[in-house]
């Protein structure tokens, strides 16, 4: 047992030493790294940038005046291809392509239970995790700060630990469809009110078409639980 457990250690040291002579024979690999965060740097991104390359497999030969390049399609977070051009000794452009991974480590919003679509969430419905949000089954950025989420109306059902998107919450209805609703005319210096039904759901500023007790119908905007104002 004791001269398996050694052999493993041996076999593990020979792998980690490898890796590493492989990292340092391929010199493109720093010519890769740094031309990837040079790039992550200018997106408008929060959180701390974390980026690795793969070292090719093999040897490729000599790469004079190496110039890096992003192949057209691809985002910046996650797994991605960087190509490098080349002129190799025959004195001919040889491109190559590494294997690269973009993590983005920052605080995100999960549920801290599963929660209803509806739900008005307060503080005690979220916590607060971290780690690489590239690494999320998710379609779109998850919400990083509890100020975005709390007083929200959630929109789906969302399960305990799952990160909260921002398609997921919205402003709270200050109107419903079919409720009584009070609009305010304001021209000229005087202020008309009058009563309507509401024939669209509203939140706060959201704008809204309201059937007047004269049957007209009018786009107001919500300004209140049940009020609203004329939009000329």
């Amino acid at each position: 047992m004791k001269r398996r457990a050694l052999g493993l250690a041996a076999a593990l040291l020979i792998s980690a030493n490898a890796a590493a002579s492989e990292e340092q024979s391929d010199p493109l690999v720093s010519v890769v790294q740094h031309y990837v965060e040079r790039v992550v740097a200018q997106q408008e991104t929060s959180g701390k940038i974390v980026v690795d390359v793969v070292p090719a497999l093999t040897n490729a030969g000599l790469c004079q005046m190496p110039c890096p390049f992003m192949p057209a399609g691809q985002r910046m977070r996650g797994n991605i291809t960087v190509g490098v051009k080349c002129i190799n000794e025959q004195g001919h452009d040889m491109p190559r392509y590494y294997r690269a991974r973009i993590g983005i480590e920052d605080d995100y919003i999960v549920a801290a239970r599963d929660l209803m679509p509806g739900t008005l969430l307060s503080a005690a419905d979220i916590d607060t995790q971290h780690g690489d949000i590239t690494r999320l089954t998710t379609s779109n950025a998850p919400l990083a700060r509890a100020a975005d989420v709390v007083g929200q109306r959630l929109t789906r059902r969302v399960v305990a630990g799952a990160p909260l998107q921002t398609t997921m919450v919205k402003a709270p209805l200050v109107i419903t469809r079919n409720s009584r609703v009070t609009v305010i005319a304001r021209q000229a210096g005087f202020t008309i009110t009058a009563q309507g039904t509401a024939m669209d759901e509203a939140p706060s500023e959201g704008q809204l078409r309201v059937r007047m007790d004269s049957k007209k119908i009018i786009m107001a905007r919500a300004t209140a639980p049940g009020e609203a104002v004329a939009i000329h």
